[in-house]
């Protein structure tokens, strides 16, 4: 039998390995979130069709952790602050914010959030599965190991936004669930 010492570390090992995947995830979807602004067009904004680099965060602390240190490293490098990250709560206005970023644990409140959202042309965002069935406009998922994302171009135009060609060409095919037809064959 192996000593009780030897499993613990094992055990904080691989505790640890999966904290780091988590911490690496957000640092990856930080990083696409600011760059997301300047591939979308929103209406009845100006010559330029650009909002605020607003993304706000919902049920997330450590992905808005994330965006507040690559806005102050931005910053730190001489860049314009371009991004302004922001924690939201349900029931607050999303008026200004150009994305907004939904954690786990907001099911039974996901047609609210984007109803708001579709009101305030705020683009969500969620790694949530099936997001974009539900209605949201972005999804994060892995293919082949790797984080990409999926675009709802069928219902950015109800969200008042326009996603540029060259988004939707790095994006991955929308995920769509599986029917399964009569004897279970899918």
């Amino acid at each position: 039998m192996a000593p009780l010492g030897f499993l613990m570390a094992i055990a904080l090992t691989l505790a640890s390995t999966a904290c780091a995947q988590v911490f690496q995830e957000n640092r990856l979807i930080a990083n696409y979130l600011s760059g997301f602004g300047d591939f979308v067009r929103w209406e009845g904004v100006g010559a330029t069709g650009q909002l605020p680099q607003t993304i706000a965060v919902l049920g997330n602390p450590s992905l808005l952790q994330e965006l507040r240190d690559l806005s102050r490293r931005e910053s730190e490098n001489g860049a314009p602050q371009e991004i302004i990250a922001t924690e939201w709560s349900l029931g607050q206005s999303l008026e200004g914010v150009g994305f907004l970023y939904i954690g786990a644990g907001y099911a039974d409140r996901m047609q609210e959030i984007l109803v708001e959202a579709k009101r305030s042309s705020t683009i969500t965002v969620s790694s949530k599965p099936k997001f974009i069935e539900a209605g949201g406009l972005i999804q994060f998922l892995h293919v082949r190991n790797r984080l990409r994302f999926a675009l709802n171009v069928d219902q950015s135009s109800e969200y008042g936004v326009h996603f540029s060609s060259k988004l939707i060409q790095i994006s991955a095919p929308v995920p769509r669930s599986r029917v399964v037809g009569k004897g279970g064959r899918q």
